[in-house]
């Protein structure tokens, strides 16, 4: 990395689009505090055609081209963010139970365009045992037709049992043309509201939150496109 960094010296400043060939999380923290540093990409581990994939890319054909990946990790921001290798425990590890600040949320990537949510719709209870229904809008308010990976989120609210921070629940990638907008169903399953005790996963009666979006919520780094939240209760079911 040191290297790549005085290459960016040498270059005096000029503007530089980074593409990263590796697995997982590298050390980029320079490269995200350098102004110079336009774009970056992760590129993965490609095949032979990344050449005229990545010239696709950078031309967009015709604006027929839009990036649309999601990190499927948190990429840390620092060696030390990085739980020790013998700790087995969950704490700090993955977007569910991690407190500090990445320099990357999971579930991130930019994209040409810009989307708006709107219209989330969730019902107020449910019965135990239940999915949940999930209504919401989402407009491409820019220039390019691209497709938007929506993202459901849930917090427990009042379970007294340790539960991650947030949890995913519900994805999908829908395809919307520029300046439209599409109305995207989701469900969250009963099964992903399971809160975890000395009996095993039990699903408890009480308050959930929900967040929409096209991130993961409450990030200091985030996408070009806002996060709706609701909120809805778990009941019993009468006999």
């Amino acid at each position: 990395m040191r290297s790549l960094e005085s290459l960016l010296l040498f270059m005096g400043g000029g503007e530089v689009v980074l593409l990263l060939f590796t697995a997982g999380p590298v050390n980029i923290t320079w490269a995200e505090e350098k102004k110079n540093v336009v774009n970056i990409f992760q590129c993965f581990y490609p095949a032979q055609a990344t050449g005229e994939a990545l010239l696709n890319l950078f031309t967009t054909v015709n604006n027929s081209v839009n990036p649309s990946g999601r990190l499927p990790y948190t990429w840390y921001k620092y060696a030390n963010q990085i739980p020790s290798m013998v700790d087995y425990s969950m704490k700090e590890k993955t977007y569910r139970y991690f407190s500090g600040e990445p320099l990357y949320p999971f579930g991130f990537g930019l994209t040409y365009t810009t989307y708006n949510y709107s219209n989330l719709v969730v019902p107020a209870t449910v019965k135990i045992g239940e999915p949940v229904p999930v209504q919401v809008t989402v407009t491409n308010t820019g220039l390019f037709d691209g497709d938007e990976v929506v993202q459901v989120y849930i917090h427990w609210l009042t379970t007294k049992e340790p539960m991650p921070n947030l949890q995913l629940v519900a994805v999908d990638r829908v395809f919307i043309q520029k300046h439209t907008n599409v109305t995207v169903k989701l469900t969250i399953d009963a099964q992903s509201m399971a809160v975890w005790t000395d009996k095993g996963f039990v699903i408890e009666p009480g308050s959930i939150q929900v967040y929409v979006g096209g991130q993961l919520p409450n990030q200091k780094k985030t996408v070009p496109s806002n996060v709706l939240t609701a909120t809805f209760k778990i009941v019993e079911a009468k006999l």
